[in-house]
């Protein structure tokens, strides 16, 4: 009708004149953020004057919340709170940099030891095949290749990369490569 959004057959109850849809996973109108359901829209309780889209995934809610979507079916957030958000740099669909430090997939990269400054994903990484580095340290999934040269090493494909030293599957050293 003209007066309403439906949502699979249902009425929604959000502003029809300022309803808008971000992606596919984040609507928002003039008063609050909606997560987008399998089944329904829900209004995730926040306030949509302080809502930040960094990409598909990723969002930024009152300058203190990132939310990141986790899958395609589920259509479920994680929430990190940081206080506040400075300067979010989005370096993948999957990855931020912000203040100073990794978020991969809504949480803080799992090796602590990862210097955030010189960050970098690599080319032909993919989610289940994540390749990192910062200026020191080559990552696989988020855990350290040892002997691994950071500056040398391209990703061939999937969990296999080289360096100019050494073939690597993961973070196995391949011997007599």
């Amino acid at each position: 009708d003209s007066t309403r959004y439906f949502y699979r057959y249902c009425p929604m109850q959000v502003d029809r004149a300022s309803f808008r849809l971000h992606s596919q996973y984040i609507a928002q109108d003039k008063n609050q953020v909606y997560r987008i359901g399998p089944k329904t829209i829900h209004s995730l309780g926040y306030s949509a004057e302080e809502m930040q889209l960094l990409n598909a995934n990723y969002a930024i809610v009152d300058r203190h919340k990132i939310l990141y979507a986790t899958s395609h079916q589920a259509r479920d957030f994680k929430e990190l709170s940081l206080n506040p958000v400075v300067t979010p740099e989005v370096l993948d669909q999957h990855t931020l940099r912000i203040n100073r430090q990794v978020i991969y997939k809504g949480r803080p990269f799992a090796a602590p030891e990862v210097d955030a400054r010189s960050f970098e994903v690599l080319e032909n990484s993919s989610p289940l095949h994540f390749w990192s580095r910062d200026h020191t340290t080559v990552f696989y999934n988020e855990q350290p290749v040892e002997n691994a040269d950071p500056s040398t090493l391209e990703v061939l494909y999937y969990a296999v990369a080289k360096d100019v030293r050494h073939v690597y599957l993961g973070t196995q050293k391949m011997d007599g490569i």
